[in-house]
C-alpha cells in the first residue's frame, strides 16, 4: 500500500533517525524492496531493455561486504494475491496513465526509460544469485510487508527495506527492546568500513588457535519512532489517511481542512500530515474517537465499507507472532523446539461480500478495534493457498522458482495487472500477448490442482475467467481468458511432451549433455514463431534474424566468459559498446541515428519474457510429476546468463542488421563471436576454447531452424480483449472502484469547498511525488505541533465568519490563531 510522499516527510526530521554501525547481527530484508532500490542505487540504464550482469555482479560484492561485516541477511519475498479496498482500481488508473505518457511522447529514451523491469527479471536473478551463494530466503505466501513486519518481530532482528509503510509499523503490542527496528536503504551505505576502535571477533583457526581480526561494520540509520506525539497504534491511521492505494481519498472532519488550507508554502499532502499529526496527538491512547469523527464524514450505507477497508488496510501493518513463527520455519527448515513455544493459530478471514448490512458494520467494528488493542484473533484479508499443497509444490513456491504474478490472477479476486514492461508502444504484439500461452497452461495447472485437492473455493479469481490487464498498443486492455482444469496423468504424461503440447514444437529428440541449448533454442523459435506469424518480423529466414543471431552470439559467449570472471567481462562488454556505437557513428553522420531503436528493445524484452515464463511451466510440471517423468531435454541457466546486457544486444542486432542478410549469420560466427568471447590470452587452449564456442553457436542456430521447419499443433487458447473500463471510487457503487477523483464532497460548504480545491491544485503543482529529495527542513519537529481538541462545536463562530471573509483573509479568529501556532512551529 504505497504512500506517497511519506518518505519524504519523514526522512527531512533528522531527530527520527539514529546512526549505527550495523555489525554481527542478523537481519531481514525485503527482496521486493531490496531487489528495485538496488537497480535505481546503482543507476544502471533502462532504456535498453536492462543491464542484468552489472545488476548481478554489484548484487555480489555487497553481500561480500556484508559478510565481511557478519551480518546475516534473511531475504523474504512476499506473495501478489492480495487486494484490499481501492487498490485494484488505482493499479488500473496508474497503469493507464503511464501508458498515455509513453504513448503521447515523442522521444523514443524517454518511452523506454519509464518502466521499470522490477518484478518480472530482477527479483527472479536476485533469488539466483541467493541460491548460489547459499544465503537464505523464501517468498512469502503473504503479503510481503506484512510478512516481513511479523518475522523481524518474532526474531527480533531489523529490517532493511524502502517502502514508506515501514515508518508505520505497529509495534504497539510488544516492548520496544523485542520491536523490529526499521532501516531504510535509503541512508544506508552499501560499502564497509573498519572499526578504527579496539572492536575483535575472536574466531577459531585450523588449529585451534584463538586469533583476532580487525571487525568491519556499515553505517546506517534506524529510524526511531518513539519520540513521536502519536501513540504507535494511531501512526499507521496517519498514514492511510493521508492517502494509500487502497484508500485513496479518505474523507476528515470539515474543521480540519481549514487547518490544512491555513498552512502556507507546503505541499498539500505535507500540510495534510501536519494536521493528522497534531490532530491525533491529543488523543493519546484514544483511537476510537478520531474514527468516529471520520465515520461522521459518510453515510450510514458507506460507513460499513469504510470500516472493512480500513480494518483490512490497517492489519498489514501490525505484526502477528504466529505469522511469524510460521515463516521462520519455512525460511529456516525446521520444525519449532518444544510444543511450548507453539502460538495460538489465528483463524485467516476473507471477506469478499460487501459490509452493508447493520450486522456486518458492527462486526466490522469490533475487529477494528480489537486489532488496535492488540487483541485480534484472526487475520484479515487472507487466504493461505498453499494449504494442503504438497511439500515439493510448496518448496517450488518458497524458493521463487515460479513466475512473478503468475498465481495473481488465480487466487485474488479481480485479476492481475501485468507490469509495464521495456517495450515499442507502437507495436501491438506485446512481450505479455507473446507469452500467453505458457500463463495459460500455469493457470490451468494450478486450477487442476486445487480441483484434485477439493479446494475448489480458493480459486476466487475465476469469475468466470482469468483475467489481465496489459498493453494492447497505446490502450489498457483486459483479456477475459478461458481456463478449464488440466490433471496430469501420473502415468502417461511427461514435462517434454506437456511443453511441446504448448509451445507447438517438438523437442524430445534432441537430447544432448547440454540441455541448456535446448531450452535457449526452443526460447526463440517459441517467439519467431509467434512474431513471423503475426507480420511484426519481417524477415522470415531465422537465420538471417539480426534479433535471433544477437541473441545466441551473446548468450554463449557470456556462459563461458562469466566462468572467468564476472567483473571482467562486464568491463569487456563496455568497451564493445563503445566500439559499436563509434563504428554506427562514422557509418552514418546523422545523430538521430544514434537514439535507442525501441523496437529491438521491444523484442529483447519479449525474448527475455519468454524464457522466464518457460522455466517456470518447466519447473511446475517437473514438481507435478514422477522422478522418472520430469524432462530430459531441457536446464534453465540464470536469465542473466543469457542476456547480460541490453545496451550491448541493442548496438550488435543493429549492426547485424546493417549487413546483408546473407552474410549475416557467417559474418556474426566469424567477425563476432571471437570479439564477445573475452580471451585473456592468445594460445592453443583459449583456440579450442572459442572453436567450441563456434560450434556450440551452430548447434543452437540448428536446433532452433529444425524446431520452425516441423512444428506440431498447438491448442487454442479462448480469450476475448476488451478495452478497460475504470469506474469511478465510490463507496456506494458495487463495480469495481478506480483511483479517478471522487465525485463525492468533501465539505458541506460550497465556498470552503471551493477555497479548498484551489489551495489543493496550487500546492499539487509543485509536487514531485517520484523525487527522493526532501523537503525543506522545518524550524521546529514536527513533534512539536500545538495540541489542541478541535470539534465541530468549536468552528460555529468560524463558520459565521467565512460568510463574512474568507478565513485566509481574515486577521483574528480561530483560523488565523490556529494558522499562528502552526506557522511557529515552522
Amino acid at each position: 500500500m504505497p504512500i506517497p510522499e511519506l518518505s519524504n516527510i519523514l526522512l527531512q526530521e533528522f531527530v527520527n533517525f539514529k546512526v549505527s554501525q550495523l555489525h554481527n547481527n542478523p537481519v531481514i530484508i525485503d527482496g521486493e524492496d531490496f531487489s528495485g532500490y538496488f537497480y535505481e542505487h546503482l543507476k544502471l540504464p533502462t532504456k535498453y531493455g536492462g543491464e542484468y550482469l552489472s545488476y548481478i555482479v554489484q548484487i555480489k560484492q555487497f553481500l561480500n561486504e556484508i559478510k565481511q561485516c557478519k551480518i546475516y541477511p534473511s531475504f523474504l519475498f512476499g506473495s501478489d494475491c492480495e487486494r484490499v479496498g481501492f487498490q485494484l482500481s488505482s493499479q488500473l488508473q496508474a497503469m493507464e496513465s503511464r501508458i498515455k505518457l509513453l504513448s503521447s511522447s515523442s522521444n523514443t529514451q524517454k518511452k523506454n526509460a519509464s518502466p521499470m523491469p522490477y518484478h518480472i527479471f530482477l527479483q527472479s536473478m536476485l533469488t539466483d544469485v541467493l541460491s548460489d551463494m547459499e544465503i537464505k530466503f523464501l517468498k512469502s505466501p503473504y503479503p510481503r510487508i506484512r510478512s516481513c513486519v511479523s518475522l523481524a518481530t518474532y526474531l527480533h532482528h531489523p529490517i532493511i527495506a524502502s517502502s514508506p509503510e515501514y515508518f508505520l509499523i505497529g509495534t504497539h503490542q510488544m516492548s520496544s527492546e523485542t520491536s523490529p527496528c526499521f532501516i531504510p536503504l535509503s541512508l544506508m551505505k552499501f560499502q564497509c568500513l573498519e572499526f578504527k576502535e579496539s572492536c575483535y571477533c575472536e574466531s577459531i583457526d585450523a588449529e585451534s588457535q584463538s586469533i583476532q581480526t580487525p571487525c568491519r561494520f556499515l553505517t546506517v540509520h534506524e529510524f526511531i519512532p518513539q519520540p513521536s506525539s502519536v501513540h504507535p497504534k494511531c501512526r499507521p491511521l496517519i498514514g492511510l489517511l493521508l492517502g494509500t492505494d487502497s484508500m485513496p481519498q479518505t474523507k476528515l472532519p470539515n474543521y480540519l481542512y481549514l487547518i490544512i488550507n491555513s498552512i502556507e508554502k507546503k505541499s498539500y499532502k505535507f500540510r495534510r500530515f501536519l494536521t493528522l499529526v497534531s490532530w491525533f496527538s491529543q488523543f493519546g491512547t484514544d483511537s476510537q474517537t478520531p474514527i468516529d469523527e471520520i465515520l461522521k464524514c459518510y453515510s450510514s450505507k458507506e460507513r460499513g465499507k469504510l470500516l472493512k477497508m480500513l480494518t483490512e488496510s490497517l492489519a498489514g501493518y501490525f505484526p502477528d507472532l504466529y505469522l511469524g513463527q510460521k515463516l521462520s520455519v519455512s525460511l529456516h527448515q525446521e520444525t519449532p523446539v518444544s510444543t511450548g513455544n507453539q502460538l495460538n493459530s489465528p483463524i485467516f478471514v476473507y471477506s469478499p461480500q460487501e459490509a452493508n448490512s447493520t450486522t456486518q458494520t458492527v462486526l466490522w467494528q469490533r475487529r477494528l478495534s480489537d486489532l488496535l488493542k492488540g487483541q485480534s484473533t484472526i487475520i484479515l484479508g487472507s487466504m493461505d493457498f498453499t494449504q494442503r499443497w504438497s511439500t515439493n509444490l510448496s518448496q517450488l513456491y518458497f524458493k521463487h522458482k515460479l513466475a512473478p504474478f503468475i498465481l495473481t490472477p488465480i487466487y485474488c479476486q479481480g485479476g492481475v495487472v501485468l507490469p509495464l514492461l521495456i517495450e515499442n508502444p507502437n507495436i501491438e504484439l506485446s512481450a505479455y500477448e507473446i507469452s500467453l500461452p505458457l500463463r495459460w497452461m500455469h493457470y490451468r495447472l494450478f486450477c487442476g490442482i486445487e480441483h484434485n485437492l477439493s479446494q475448489k473455493q480458493k480459486l476466487i479469481g475465476l469469475n468466470p475467467y482469468i483475467l489481465e490487464y496489459h498493453r494492447v498498443g497505446g490502450t489498457l486492455t483486459t483479456y477475459q481468458i478461458q481456463v478449464d482444469p488440466l490433471i496430469l496423468n501420473q502415468h502417461e504424461d511427461t514435462t517434454d511432451g506437456m511443453l511441446s503440447s504448448i509451445v507447438g514444437f517438438s523437442f524430445s529428440n534432441f537430447n544432448i549433455e547440454r540441455k541448456w541449448l535446448v531450452s535457449l533454442a526452443l526460447t526463440l523459435a517459441f517467439w519467431f514463431h509467434a512474431t513471423a506469424k503475426n507480420k511484426i518480423n519481417s524477415v522470415d529466414d531465422l537465420l538471417n534474424s539480426p534479433i535471433v543471431l544477437a541473441t545466441v552470439a551473446i548468450a554463449v559467449t557470456n556462459y563461458f566468459n562469466v566462468m572467468e570472471s564476472d567483473e571482467k567481462t562486464v568491463e569487456h562488454y563496455g568497451v564493445l559498446i563503445k566500439f559499436l556505437q563509434k563504428k554506427l557513428s562514422d557509418r552514418i553522420s546523422s545523430s538521430s541515428s544514434l537514439s535507442v531503436d525501441s523496437s529491438i528493445v521491444h523484442h529483447f524484452t519479449s525474448i527475455h519474457t519468454v524464457y522466464n515464463y518457460l522455466r517456470s511451466l518447466t519447473y511446475l510440471i517437473d514438481e507435478l510429476l514422477p522422478s522418472d517423468r520430469k524432462s530430459n531435454c531441457l536446464s534453465f541457466l540464470p536469465s542473466w546468463i543469457f542476456f547480460p546486457s541490453g545496451h550491448l544486444f541493442h548496438s550488435l542486432a543493429i549492426d547485424i542488421e546493417s549487413l546483408k542478410p546473407d552474410d549475416r549469420y557467417r559474418l556474426t560466427l566469424r567477425y563476432w563471436l571471437p570479439r564477445l568471447y573475452r580471451i585473456p590470452k592468445l594460445n592453443a587452449e583459449f583456440a579450442m576454447k572459442l572453436q567450441k564456442l563456434a560450434e556450440i553457436y551452430e548447434h543452437v542456430i540448428g536446433i532452433a531452424s529444425e524446431m520452425i521447419r516441423l512444428p506440431v499443433s498447438a491448442p487454442n487458447i479462448v480469450y476475448q480483449k476488451v478495452p478497460t473500463t475504470i469506474p469511478v471510487i465510490d463507496l456506494l457503487k458495487n463495480e469495481m472502484p478506480s483511483n479517478a477523483p471522487s465525485s463525492v464532497r468533501t465539505t458541506n460548504t460550497e465556498k470552503s469547498l471551493q477555497d479548498k480545491s484551489e489551495v489543493i491544485k496550487r500546492s499539487h503543482s509543485s509536487i514531485n511525488i517520484k523525487s527522493d529529495a526532501p523537503l525543506s527542513k522545518p524550524k521546529q519537529s514536527l513533534n512539536a505541533l500545538p495540541i489542541r481538541h478541535y470539534s465541530e462545536k468549536a468552528l460555529v463562530t468560524s463558520k459565521k465568519q467565512s460568510r463574512k471573509l474568507p478565513y485566509h483573509l481574515r486577521s483574528t479568529g480561530y483560523a488565523a490563531r490556529l494558522r499562528a501556532r502552526l506557522e511557529e512551529t515552522e
